[in-house]
Parts: C-alpha cells; structure tokens; sequence
C-alpha cells in the first residue's frame, strides 16, 4: 500500500485560513450571488450536561447521521411545542413564507 502525498505548504496554510475564519467568511455574501438575509434571526445556547448523556446523543445523531446541533434542536423545540400547546400552523405559515421568499429569489435572481 503506498504512502499517502503530503498536502504542499500553500494548501495547508489555505485550510488552515479557511478553519480560522470559517464564521467571518460565512457572513459575507458569496460573489454574483445576492446577499440573502437569514430567515430568522439565530442564537446560540449552552447546554451543560453530564459526559456520558452527552457521548449518548452524539452516538445517536451519529447513528441517524445527523449532526447533534440538529438532533438536540428537534427536541427542543418538540418538548416546547408539547409544553405550549403550539400546533403546526405556526410552522406552515413560516415554511410557505420561506417558499415564497425563495420563488421571488429565484425568479428575480
């Protein structure tokens, strides 16, 4: 079996940049497309828990091939509409609106 290539220097530097200012380069609109503005603003929250709770979830959205972000918002916001007695129309409205958005976008492009 033979013996993976190094990456040259320039490329792993280029990564490297890449990793460091993954969230800066995120927020800048990407060349000859529009700048689209998140549907909803985001937050992010901190959730401190015991280790082996925490090994379990990531197993488990490994498992659904999920990644855990996703996994622990789902129930989240599943436990807070159980709790608030919400139904879906909320969710349908926002999803057709999102729709709606995109069409124009596409259509104006």
């Amino acid at each position: 079996m033979s013996k993976p290539k190094k990456l040259p220097k320039e490329v792993l530097d280029e990564i490297e940049y890449y990793q460091k200012n993954s969230e800066t380069l995120a927020a800048q609109p990407a060349d000859g497309f529009p700048e689209m503005k998140p549907f909803h603003e985001t937050t992010t929250l901190a959730v401190r828990m015991v280790k082996s709770e925490a090994d379990a979830i990531t197993r488990l959205a490994r498992e659904r091939a999920v990644p855990v972000s996703s996994l622990l918002r789902t129930w989240i916001v599943d436990g807070y509409i159980h709790e608030t007695g919400d139904s879906v129309s909320s969710t349908i409205a926002d999803l057709e609106q999102v729709v709606r958005r995109l069409r124009r976008e596409l259509k104006h492009g």
